[in-house]
């Protein structure tokens, strides 16, 4: 992983410029400083917010470089929730004001996401690709109903922008400031990923791009030829580039739901229940992990206390199958929350024949209330 974050981060960077990163970088620490293992793997545990993939800001050079943009952290932004978003938005949906014309139950994207209940309203991305995928399968693109399955390999993927978006600043010249064959999509440049992939079902070019990371920066060379240009000297929309945002606002991420041939239609449903469970267990984490996430602290601009928790995941862990006692933490819906863990205890007696039941109900529970809501 350190080469990995190394070759990332140091893309087209001057020597000068380039990080050394260390495994202790990329740890996560215990409130003594000392390295937590991980029970899962018997190794040291990933600090997602390490000291190189956090906060708006990164530094090199000097005595203490720090700050960059590796991976995405926050819980939306994780396969699971892909998943989640793009299973439960198969389900054909019929919100209150169609009922009496269901051929338009997912003509908008925000009441069939209220109905369904399978993502955040308003959101850009939730409503678009949970609308996208109903009408998949509901048939209103083929116009045949069908099933949908997530391309392989499963990802949430960065498209490639639109180059007539790109242009050179009045301070560049092709041939003095930059190559003569320069183009000013040059500054997009793919560290992983691809942005043309061959569809191993049809054998024809894939209609996306697979890019999981993309810097924008002067290559180098540009900057054998003109050491002084900076981003500033490039055009967005016709606007030198001055913020984040402008460049921002060019990216477009995608996943992909390839259509299957279906035997009969979807059963129109009505809307699902937003009736919170009480109790209900939001995630099963090793203590030893929780803790020491719960000591470190996220940089926030309010200034509010965010402990690394928030962008901790949900995979489960992987328990020993001998009987031995492990050390867990569930987070909860905080209304009835011992009603809950109660009722897991009774469930391994229902289920004894499910081993993975069994396990869990072995194992020492400990619970966390959150103010989160199932």
């Amino acid at each position: 992983m350190r080469e990995l974050y190394g070759q990332t981060l140091n893309h087209g960077a001057p020597v000068v410029n380039q990080i050394k990163v260390t495994l202790d970088d990329l740890t996560l620490m215990d409130s003594s400083g000392n390295p937590v293992i991980d029970p899962d793997t018997g190794k040291r545990a990933y600090n997602p917010l390490n000291k190189w993939n956090s906060g708006p800001i990164a530094t090199r050079g000097g005595h203490d470089p720090y700050g960059g943009v590796m991976h995405l952290t926050s819980t939306p932004n994780t396969l699971q929730t892909e998943l989640g978003l793009a299973g439960s938005a198969t389900v054909q949906y019929v919100p209150p004001q169609f009922q009496d014309d269901p051929a338009g139950r997912n003509s908008d994207s925000q009441a069939l996401i209220c109905c369904g209940n399978y993502g955040q309203a308003y959101r850009h991305s939730d409503p678009t690709i949970g609308q996208t995928v109903n009408q998949l399968v509901g048939g209103q693109y083929a116009g045949v109903p069908l099933r949908a399955c997530l391309a392989s390999p499963v990802g949430l993927y960065i498209q490639v922008p639109d180059s007539s978006r790109f242009a050179f600043g009045p301070n560049i010249k092709a041939g003095v400031d930059v190559p003569v064959d320069a183009k000013p999509i040059d500054i997009y440049q793919i560290l992983r990923g691809s942005a043309e992939v061959d569809d191993p079902v049809s054998g024809a070019p894939f209609r996306g791009n697979m890019v999981l990371h993309a810097a924008v920066q002067i290559p180098g060379s540009w900057l054998a030829m003109n050491p002084n240009l900076t981003l500033a000297d490039m055009l967005i929309n016709g606007q030198p580039i001055q913020w984040a945002g402008q460049i921002a606002s060019q990216f477009k991420i995608g996943l992909f739901a390839r259509p299957l041939s279906a035997d009969r239609a979807a059963p129109l449903v009505d809307c699902s229940s937003t009736t919170p469970t009480p109790g209900a267990p939001l995630q099963c984490v090793w203590a030893v992990l929780w803790d020491a996430m719960s000591e470190v602290n996220e940089p926030c601009p309010t200034g509010a206390k965010m402990p690394l928790t928030s962008n901790s995941t949900f995979i489960a862990p992987w328990l020993p199958a001998d009987g031995s006692a492990q050390n867990l933490l569930l987070t909860c819906n905080p209304t009835r929350v011992w009603t809950q863990l109660i009722g897991a205890k009774f469930a391994r007696k229902r289920v004894a024949k499910r081993r993975t039941w069994r396990r869990a109900c072995r194992s020492g529970w400990r619970c966390v209330e959150t103010a989160s809501v199932c």
